[in-house]
């Protein structure tokens, strides 16, 4: 994942927990009004559910810092987490590109379940989540730009008709320019990893099984028996995915998928 100089190497030694964004204390109050001049209240979007399971999730919940402060957090974390702790995958045809890295589950509870967190933005609105969006891989991207090496080893991934992600056992040597230009922030996608690249073959972890399992939000727009409501919280998966764009025979980026349907859908339901 490239050199790092002797202190830097000791730092990150030094530092095996990712940042939390100061989620370890409640935010003051003019953090707290940063939710109400969003137009998010706890009418539109509570922790009821979870209180009633962890007390100490819901209250930390409650004190997210503003979506600037998000962004910086991620930005950080991928920074100083240690190198194992960012995966890198390309498709069978080194064409499109995925970074997951790890968080801690406090970050993780923020950026998925926080009023101030990712689908949030979305619920505001879809063009306020597609912006939102653009910023943290324009972030994430600035932080791969400074810390990666200019050839980068990426496990080879195919992804089956069923959707499900295989390893195929390969190593390559991926050039960081090309993982750059994959990785443009209108057109690729950042979310929770549900599928987690490992270190061996085959199918890789899939972490939405504990889907069924995870407290409800209440968000009276998003259907009731929708994926959406599931308030996902996983500690040993807390991790990130963010997934690039395809790279045609000329370099340049682009997506299958309609980003703006997305948007739209998570905005209707909170899920994708």
């Amino acid at each position: 994942m490239g050199s790092r100089s002797p202190g830097a190497r000791a730092e990150l030694a030094g530092d095996r927990t990712p940042r939390d964004g100061g989620l370890a204390s409640c935010p003051n109050s003019l953090q707290m009004k940063s939710v109400a001049m969003l137009g998010i209240t706890e009418k539109d979007w509570s922790f009821e559910e979870i209180r009633g399971r962890d007390p100490c999730r819901a209250a930390r919940l409650e004190c997210c810092g503003s979506p600037d402060e998000l962004i910086d957090a991620l930005a950080q974390s991928i920074s100083t987490i240690e190198v194992e702790d960012i995966r890198i995958g390309v498709d069978s045809k080194e064409c499109r590109a995925t970074v997951q890295f790890r968080v801690t589950p406090e970050l993780y509870d923020w950026f998925y379940n926080g009023r101030t967190g990712y689908r949030a933005q979305f619920w505001i609105s879809p063009e306020n989540g597609m912006k939102f969006n653009g910023r943290i891989v324009a972030a994430v991207a600035k932080v791969l730009t400074e810390r990666l090496a200019e050839t980068i080893p990426a496990r080879k991934i195919r992804v089956r008709d069923d959707g499900a992600w295989c390893d195929v056992g390969q190593i390559i040597g991926y050039r960081r320019q090309k993982l750059l230009r994959s990785l443009a922030p209108k057109i690729s996608k950042i979310w929770i990893a549900e599928q987690l690249m490992g270190a061996s073959t085959g199918l890789m972890k899939d972490t939405l099984c504990l889907l069924p399992k995870a407290e409800k939000l209440s968000v009276p727009r998003w259907p009731g028996g929708g994926e959406g409501l599931r308030a996902l919280y996983c500690p040993q998966y807390s991790w990130l995915d963010v997934k690039g764009g395809f790279l045609s025979d000329k370099g340049e980026a682009e997506q299958i998928k309609s980003q703006s349907e997305r948007a739209q859908k998570i905005h209707e339901c909170g899920w994708t």
